[in-house]
């Protein structure tokens, strides 16, 4: 019953015709397919596809969602965060990424419409600043463009894009809450890519500043000791300059913070800004204030 399609190589084509080229290609476009894909060959039958979406439908086995993520990607991840949009009528899994990436990776990712591949790429989906992911999405109801590389720009991708990027923050903040071992891990992994995401991203900020470490005359602090501390937040801008005043700084008990590791001034100013703590880089007239109030043996 149905239709059959008898494909046939053209000379030199061959190559395309093998197992597992065409196992391969039936997997890349075709796994979300709502009805079961098989290969013969010699008397034996391989399913390829599971026919049902794997986040979906009943409840979500973690240990199943990692295993297809594997499958999918060739890969094993850190963690994997599902998600779901009414919008768009979009859902998938975002998995975390067990190495690190630069801020400016692109991931590839698959992107299926209506049960079928349709793009690797998640620019306007996938949240800019998620580069530590490879995510799998379905979506029904997105609207391709002509090209049929992406979706059109609408209200109901932005929907289903904050839905992703919900998700992703919300899993952070409980990873951080609930699995401090976990999310420690997560954060060494993914630290310096999470600064510079932390800056450009006012959710993240919020959520990531009590985590990142700055060196201080008080010894290592966390933007946690930092927005918690009662006086003025004083740094020296130059790595230099944080040597040449550190010991007067520690002599008078007073705080000085180096600001000259990457990123550390940008997040150190923008924790001044959202919860309104003073933060100027150190005067000269506080050297010599510091170096009145020294005595004798000290200077």
């Amino acid at each position: 019953p149905g239709t059959k399609v008898i494909l046939k190589a053209k000379d030199g084509m061959g190559h395309y015709f093998t197992r597992e080229v065409i196992e391969h290609l039936l997997t890349y476009y075709g796994l979300l397919l709502p009805f079961p894909i098989f290969i013969r060959q010699d008397g034996e039958e391989k399913q390829i596809n599971p026919t049902y979406l794997p986040w979906e439908g009943r409840a979500t086995n973690k240990q199943e969602l990692m295993l297809f993520g594997q499958m999918i990607f060739g890969e094993q991840f850190f963690d994997c965060v599902p998600f779901r949009s009414k919008e768009g009528n979009v859902s998938g899994v975002a998995y975390i990424l067990n190495y690190t990436v630069l801020p400016s990776a692109k991931s590839s990712h698959r992107i299926y419409l209506k049960h079928m591949m349709l793009t690797e790429k998640g620019d306007n989906l996938i949240p800019d600043w998620a580069v530590f992911t490879k995510c799998i999405v379905h979506a029904t109801d997105l609207r391709p463009t002509a090209s049929r590389e992406g979706f059109y720009v609408d209200k109901m991708l932005e929907s289903a894009k904050e839905v992703i990027e919900d998700s992703l923050i919300n899993y952070i903040d409980a990873l951080a809450e609930r699995q401090p071992e976990q999310f420690t891990r997560f954060f060494k992994i993914h630290h310096l890519t999470l600064m510079s995401l932390a800056l450009a991203t006012p959710k993240l900020f919020e959520r990531l500043i009590d985590y990142f470490e700055f060196e201080t005359t008080r010894g290592t602090m966390t933007g946690y000791d930092l927005r918690m501390s009662q006086e003025p937040l004083v740094y020296a801008p130059t790595r230099e300059k944080y040597k040449q005043l550190s010991q007067l700084f520690f002599a008078q008990g007073q705080l000085l913070i180096n600001v000259s590791y990457v990123h550390a001034l940008d997040l150190l100013t923008q924790l001044g800004r959202i919860f309104e703590k003073k933060v100027s880089p150190v005067e000269e007239w506080e050297i010599e204030d510091l170096m009145q109030d020294l005595s004798p043996d000290g200077q």
